[in-house]
């Protein structure tokens, strides 16, 4: 049952387990207190959301940084921002990630092009349909464009020279 337990957690949720364990084995616990909710991002104990983004972007350590900087000033929906944050995570549910988690899929293979796997990288950028939407999408707004070949890079620099920040900005939202 503990291996069971071990391979369904998240790495976050291990590390936790370890904090917790140090605490207990320190004896740094006192007993005849009451629990109560303390925030510990905060030297004050109370939470709120700017906090949390705070601490969080300290703790981004990875090549994505600017990826997640520009997808955060994008001009975009927040439902928007929100799917961009996940494919750059890569937690959306395609056939691959399901299998992963342990969903029954019928197959991993792209319902799409049906000629590779369905992953984020091949859903959004590596699939023939997709490459077909980017470029009736760049074709549109009368842009030559060469496609990163990954999704964090095709992010992070994709600038259109020809219009403004703020248009830049909102053509990331999308």
């Amino acid at each position: 049952m503990a291996a069971k337990l071990e391979e369904d957690r998240f790495e976050w949720e291990s590390i936790l387990e370890e904090d917790l364990f140090t605490h207990i084995n320190r004896g740094d616990m006192n007993k005849e207190s009451k629990d109560h909710l303390v925030w510990g991002g905060d030297t004050t104990g109370v939470f709120s959301v700017k906090l949390i983004y705070v601490c969080l972007a300290n703790q981004i350590n990875s090549p994505t940084d600017g990826a997640f900087f520009s997808l955060w000033q994008a001009k975009a929906m927040p439902k928007d921002i929100i799917t961009g944050w996940r494919i750059l995570l890569d937690k959306i549910p395609t056939s691959i990630n399901l299998f992963k988690r342990g969903v029954t899929v019928n197959s991993t293979i792209c319902a799409l092009c049906r000629e590779s796997e369905e992953s984020t990288q091949h859903l959004f950028l590596d699939c023939v349909i997709a490459q077909r939407v980017w470029f009736m999408c760049f074709r549109c707004l009368g842009v030559l464009f060469v496609q990163h070949k990954e999704l964090k890079c095709h992010f992070e620099n994709f600038y259109l020279i020809h219009m403004s920040l703020k248009h830049n900005q909102v053509w990331k939202g999308m």
